[in-house]
C-alpha cells in the first residue's frame, strides 16, 4: 500500500509595500508630444493599477503602492 500525505502551513499576508521608480525621461518620451503634467499623472495612475493587479495589493489588504518618475544620471 502507498500513503501520500501533504502538510502545508497556512499563511496570511497582512501588509504589502511596493515602490516603483521609473525614468522621467523615458516616461516623457513614451508619451511623445502629449507629455503634459496631466498626461504624466494619468500614465503613473495606469502603472499603479497595473502593479496592483500584478501583485494583488489592494487598499482593503493594507497594501501600499508608490510609483515615482525620477530623473536618473546619465550612465
Amino acid at each position: 500500500s502507498k500513503v501520500v500525505q501533504t502538510v502545508r502551513e497556512g499563511y496570511r499576508l497582512q501588509r504589502l509595500a511596493i515602490a516603483v521608480v521609473i525614468s522621467r525621461k523615458h516616461l516623457a518620451d513614451s508619451l511623445g508630444a502629449e507629455a503634459t503634467p496631466a498626461a504624466v499623472e494619468a500614465r503613473l495612475a495606469d502603472l499603479k493599477r497595473l502593479v496592483s493587479a500584478a501583485t494583488g495589493a489592494s487598499d482593503e489588504r493594507e497594501g501600499k503602492i508608490r510609483i515615482v518618475a525620477a530623473g536618473f544620471a546619465a550612465g
